[in-house]
């Protein structure tokens, strides 16, 4: 036999018929189901399916990340930040907008989504150019610049070339913190220089790195001293030796 959870009356064989809740495994009387209290139930049955979900990781107005989209239509997305709009229902969906590119909504299961990476380089911070590939981007590498601000949206640095008044949007895995490649005392080559190309293919020794510039300061044979920049130095053996210009011989 059951039992009304609201007035208390029971159920027998001949008894009051009994509507029973399959969401929150509440039983209510005929009476107590359809005059006041399905209202209760229906209450009690919201509080128990939103129970049932568990609490959401990502609160509304969190940004986030998309990603393992596998559609035709939704892998475009992967990457992009989104910020959480609400918790779509019960269905365990979040309702995401775009930041820029539209500001368009989706429809979104929490597994497609994760927490956006922390910004690696600070606005401010001087940073060295690598790894692009393109026609545009290949004279880029191995240049010095400073970040200007930080793009959520498509995660990528927009940034000042010192010494030069362009700026540039690159992603975070062609950046990196500058620092000495080789020690003082380097033996190298100079080569692929256009603006003094007389310099091209002289010996000489790294003195110093200037991070400002990105560039080493190298004593040449002879008595030449110049800043060149970091994909312009060979490195020789340690052992080569340094010889006067042969003469020439007829």
């Amino acid at each position: 036999c059951k039992v009304c959870d609201f007035c208390g009356e029971g159920s027998g064989p001949q008894g009051t018929l009994m509507y029973g809740c399959t969401i929150c495994d509440t039983d209510a009387c005929a009476r107590c189901y359809g005059v006041s209290q399905s209202p209760s139930i229906s209450s009690q049955s919201s509080v128990s399916s939103q129970s049932s979900q568990g609490a959401r990781k990502f609160a509304v107005g969190a940004k986030v990340v998309i990603k393992g989209l596998n559609s035709a239509s939704g892998a475009p997305l992967n990457g992009k930040t989104a910020k959480v709009i609400s918790h779509a229902g019960g269905d365990g969906k979040y309702t995401v907008q775009l930041i820029g590119d539209g500001n368009r909504t989706y429809k979104l299961k929490e597994a497609c989504l994760m927490e956006p990476p922390a910004q690696k380089f600070a606005n401010g911070a001087t940073v060295t150019i690598r790894g692009l590939n393109s026609a545009a981007g290949a004279p880029l590498n191995g240049k010095m610049a400073t970040v200007i601000s930080y793009g959520e949206s498509d995660r990528k640095y927009a940034m000042q070339l010192l010494g030069e008044s362009r700026t540039v949007k690159v992603r975070e895995d062609c950046l990196m913190v500058p620092s000495q490649r080789h020690p003082n005392g380097t033996l190298v080559r100079v080569h692929g220089i256009t603006g003094r190309p007389a310099l091209n293919g002289r010996l000489g020794t790294i003195c110093s790195f200037n991070a400002a510039t990105g560039r080493y300061e190298v004593d040449c044979v002879p008595d030449i001293h110049a800043g060149v920049s970091a994909e312009r130095v060979a490195i020789l053996p340690s052992k080569f030796e340094v010889l006067p210009s042969a003469e020439e011989l007829d």
